[in-house]
């Protein structure tokens, strides 16, 4: 049974490792850019982290930020290996919870079109709101990537 809940600073090190393993199927399509790599980790360092827990190991990862009434999530990931058995969408749920404690109307995210994430979060309850060329990171083989903010109304 998967439980969420919000990663300890004892945690911090192994949520980090998990959220790096997540990504690396990522990483074999697109690579931040050199020059947002810092600003973007000192960005996400002060965000709050919850972590997935199966049988006392943490198998996914997501950080959030609330703001003017908008949840917005940042770098949900998943074992490769724990993919596909609800993992996600229990994060999901717990930040809709959030979410709704803290009277937001929206959660909200970006992802790149290409890594195939859109149709996950779409099943998750997300929508395509607009796509645009992504700024922050390029793709190994020369491609133009797309950056795709999604949201989801809470209710």
């Amino acid at each position: 049974m998967i439980k969420v809940r919000e990663a300890s600073a004892t945690e911090q090190s192994v949520a980090a490792s998990v959220s790096y393993q997540a990504f690396a199927t990522n990483r074999n399509i697109y690579k931040i850019k050199p020059d947002v790599v810092a600003a973007t980790n000192a960005k996400h360092d002060a965000l709050t982290r919850l972590v997935a827990v199966d049988d006392a190991n943490i198998v996914g990862t997501v950080k959030y930020r609330i703001h003017q009434g908008r949840l917005h999530i940042i770098g949900l990931g998943v074992l490769p290996d724990k993919r596909r058995q609800g993992v996600a969408r229990c994060l999901i749920d717990e930040l809709y919870r959030l979410a709704a404690s803290h009277d937001c109307s929206v959660m909200s995210l970006y992802t790149i079109k290409q890594t195939g994430n859109v149709a996950v979060f779409e099943r998750l309850g997300f929508r395509a709101v607009r796509e645009q060329p992504d700024t922050l990171a390029v793709s190994w083989n020369g491609d133009t990537l797309i950056d795709v903010y999604m949201e989801r109304k809470v209710e």
